[in-house]
């Protein structure tokens, strides 16, 4: 086998991976799409049970005040998921433009 043929079958194997690392990627970003849905209805029933609590107890301040506390922590931890969730999509769609470079490039030195 020449080197050529060797350098041809690095390519290959490299594009291989490249394929699969994507494959992987395209995965996890359909587990995030998931995991945001789920994450959208756990936020809309919380949602929902702190407009009962406010409907309930608007008349007691007291509660009212620590209902209100609590409901902003909860908004607060809702933005902090949220954000981690958008930075790993990015991140991933990231990677995956890089590797989808990289193949672009392997695939052109191998047609040469």
């Amino acid at each position: 086998m020449g080197n050529n043929d060797e350098k041809i079958i690095q390519i290959r194997s490299r594009i291989n991976e490249i394929q699969y690392k994507q494959f992987q990627i395209q995965r996890e970003l359909a587990n995030i799409d998931q995991e945001e849905m789920e994450f959208f209805e756990i936020k809309e029933r919380s949602r929902k049970i702190f407009e009962r609590l406010f409907h309930f107890w608007h008349h007691d301040k007291e509660m009212m005040n620590y209902i209100e506390q609590e409901a902003t922590k909860l908004e607060s931890h809702h933005r902090k998921i949220q954000v981690e969730l958008d930075e790993k999509r990015e991140t991933l769609l990231e990677e995956k433009k890089k590797l989808k470079q990289e193949e672009l490039e392997l695939n052109k030195t191998w047609k040469l």
